[in-house]
């Protein structure tokens, strides 16, 4: 079985390998995860054909940067990874706009979005977008779509706000305690290497990206006991993702795809769908097959009609069984992707 990386060093974009031995492992998940991406998109200052109305929402003390695009009765957020700003949705959104409405955001202090308040707390965080979503998205159901870091931000959003929740989507999220996995595959002399890297990578960290490492650093911020088993979950893993020259590129890849796989057991209608070839950014080098599992999820959420029929959204979703292990093959004669670092 071959898997992906997120918890590993590159990505197209640049994965920081920064993280210490020392913290917690999911703080080195965490931190692991971290892609140092440009900034945020322009923003329009009204709704024009296509184009998304943006406008800077009071959260706390400051505002948050995001924008609403499309139309339907379902709303897809979109959160992206850690040190990223909305700008990495641009390939999906255009394709979503015409099967919902599109919901992208800057993070307090990355893009134009002002700084949060502490600590950046992955519940802080969701409570946060729960402000923005109420002022652009209504009360509507909401499929959720969370990239690397940003996938945990949309797990914690789900526990706390279930009933809004119609689907969720994780792409590339890193799965809790990686870090500390991945080092028993190492020889000692290698496992000393890692963490000269991990420290390495925790200089020049932007101040947003620290704050929020900071916050993740609690064990309960990656344990969701009140997710809502109902609530259809789609697990996207890449499969190509370069971990570096430390031990078995392939032994990391598997290792990956095993512990993403224990996802599956936050849902009763769980699929787990393995992007072969595709690197860290799997919404960029495999937008064709993220852009078919969000329609997908679309239309179960449409069709499972009233959002507070939780039995109706499990009939619709995957057929009320565990749709434990989905294989989505690379475009024919692409070799897996090595990001930079």
């Amino acid at each position: 079985m071959r898997k992906s990386g997120e918890g590993g060093p590159r990505t197209g974009g640049g994965v920081d390998d920064g993280v210490r031995s020392a913290v917690t492992h999911t703080t080195a998940a965490f931190l692991a995860a971290v892609l140092f991406v440009a900034g945020c998109t322009g923003a329009f200052p009204r709704a024009l054909a296509g184009q998304p109305a943006c406008r800077d929402v009071p959260v706390g003390a400051g505002t948050v940067h995001a924008c609403a695009t499309g139309s339907g009765p379902v709303t897809v957020v979109l959160a992206a990874g850690a040190g990223q700003t909305s700008r990495t949705w641009r390939p999906l959104v255009g394709d979503l706009t015409p099967h919902a409405r599109v919901v992208t955001f800057d993070r307090p202090g990355l893009g134009r979005s002002s700084p949060g308040e502490p600590p950046r707390t992955p519940t802080r965080i969701a409570r946060e977008l729960d402000v923005v979503l109420r002022a652009l998205a209504g009360e509507g159901p909401l499929l959720l779509v969370g990239h690397s870091m940003g996938g945990v931000h949309m797990l914690r959003y789900a526990t706390l706000f279930p009933d809004r929740v119609a689907g969720v989507v994780l792409l590339d999220t890193p799965p809790a305690a990686f870090e500390a996995a991945r080092l028993t595959l190492l020889t000692p002399e290698e496992r000393a290497e890692r963490r000269r890297q991990l420290e390495r990578g925790l200089e020049g960290m932007p101040e947003a990206v620290r704050r929020e490492r900071e916050g993740a650093e609690d064990d309960a911020e990656w344990a969701f006991p009140g997710f809502p088993r109902h609530v259809p979950l789609t697990v996207i893993v890449a499969d190509g993702q370069d971990f570096g020259h430390l031990g078995s590129a392939e032994a990391h890849r598997a290792l990956w795809v095993e512990r993403s796989r224990r996802w599956l057991d936050l849902s009763d209608a769980a699929e787990l769908v393995v992007a072969e070839g595709s690197g860290h950014m799997v919404h960029h080098e495999r937008a064709s097959l993220v852009l078919e599992r969000l329609r997908a999820m679309i239309r179960v959420a449409t069709a499972s009609g009233a959002r507070r029929d939780p039995d109706a959204r499990a009939r619709a979703g995957a057929g009320a069984t565990r749709a434990r292990h989905r294989r989505a093959s690379a475009p024919h004669g692409r070799s897996p992707a090595r990001p930079s670092a």
